[in-house]
C-alpha cells in the first residue's frame, strides 16, 4: 500500500514539476487596460509606446469592420500582424500560438489598429498581458 503511494506520489509531484516548467505565475505579468476608442483609418495603442515581452492582446469589438492589429518592434520594424471581423471578444496570442506565430518573450513590441473597412471601427475596450 504504501509502495503503490509513493509511486503515485512520485508521479504527481513530476506533474506539477513539469507543469511549472511552463508558466509563471499571475503576478509576474502587467496587464494594461484600454477603453473605448474609435477611429477610420488607425490608433496606435498606448500612443505607440512599447511594451515589454507581450503575451497577448485582447479587444471586444462590437461592429462589423475588419480590423488588423500590426505588430512593431521599438525601432518601428513590421513583424507581423493579424486580422479579425465581427463583434466580440478578439485575441491576439504572441507566444508562437496564433496564426501569426508571432513569439515576443523578452523582446519589445508596439500595436497599431487598423481600421481595413470604410466608415468608424469601434473598440469597447481591451487589454494588453505583457512582462511575463
Amino acid at each position: 500500500m504504501l509502495k503503490k503511494m509513493l509511486k503515485v506520489t512520485g508521479s504527481l509531484l513530476v506533474m506539477v514539476l513539469m507543469v511549472g516548467m511552463f508558466t509563471k505565475p499571475a503576478e509576474a505579468s502587467t496587464t494594461y487596460h484600454f477603453g473605448k476608442t474609435s477611429f477610420s483609418n488607425y490608433i496606435w495603442l498606448n500612443s505607440g509606446y512599447s511594451f515589454y515581452s507581450p503575451y497577448f492582446v485582447q479587444f471586444e469589438k462590437y461592429d462589423a469592420n475588419t480590423v488588423r492589429v500590426e505588430v512593431y518592434n521599438s525601432a518601428n520594424a513590421y513583424l507581423g500582424s493579424q486580422t479579425y471581423t465581427g463583434s466580440g471578444w478578439k485575441v491576439f496570442s504572441l507566444n508562437g500560438t496564433s496564426p501569426s506565430g508571432l513569439w515576443m518573450q523578452g523582446k519589445f513590441a508596439k500595436f497599431k489598429f487598423v481600421n481595413l473597412s470604410g466608415g468608424t471601427a469601434d473598440i469597447y475596450q481591451g487589454d494588453v498581458r505583457y512582462n511575463w
